[in-house]
């Protein structure tokens, strides 16, 4: 087997014994490379004793693949006063850049800004999953509300290990808006 432009690969063209082409793209490669394949047999006397099939030819084209990111958006909602009967949604929207054809995740977790986990909000976590061509995802966090007058408060809600994607915006800031006049 030979190759041209192997500067394409980072692991060669290869066909195993039983025929299948293996290659790996070097990173961020693009162009075209033509491969030649020539079987070889161990010397019996199939096909008229012919060991060295003909010639076969074809192209490897790499083309650049657009790797989505994923942003998160800042929410603001007023507090309520219903100590979560129930509590108060507010939604974070969590959107790709495009549309991919694979199955892309994103780990999602609260963490305190002003705001205290159990008392102003509950605490949330988990795995958000992009199904290929879904482009946006909604995360409800719980806000606690009360009758108790106080500041203006913040959460965020964190984005880590995505797949099939890239994290444009790691934290969503939720603003908790105070209602209560005591």
């Amino acid at each position: 087997m030979t190759a041209t432009n192997t500067a394409l690969f980072s692991a060669q063209p290869a066909v195993s014994a039983t025929g299948t082409l293996t290659f790996t793209p070097a990173a961020g490669a693009m162009g075209a490379a033509t491969v030649t394949v020539q079987l070889h047999d161990n010397g019996g006397v199939a096909n008229g004793g012919v060991d060295t099939s003909a010639p076969q030819t074809f192209t490897i084209t790499l083309t650049p693949t657009t790797i989505p990111s994923l942003t998160i958006n800042d929410v603001s909602v007023v507090e309520g006063n219903n100590q979560c009967s129930p509590c108060t949604p507010m939604p974070f929207t969590i959107s790709l850049s495009a549309a991919s054809s694979q199955t892309v995740t994103v780990n999602y977790a609260t963490l305190a800004g002003i705001a205290t986990a159990g008392k102003d909000y509950i605490s949330t976590s988990g795995t958000l999953t992009f199904a290929p061509g879904e482009v946006s995802k909604t995360i409800i966090v719980q806000v606690v509300g009360d009758t108790l007058k106080e500041p203006n408060e913040t959460l965020v809600l964190r984005l880590t290990n995505p797949t099939n994607a890239i994290i444009a915006r790691t934290e969503g800031i939720g603003a908790i808006i105070d209602d209560d006049s005591r």
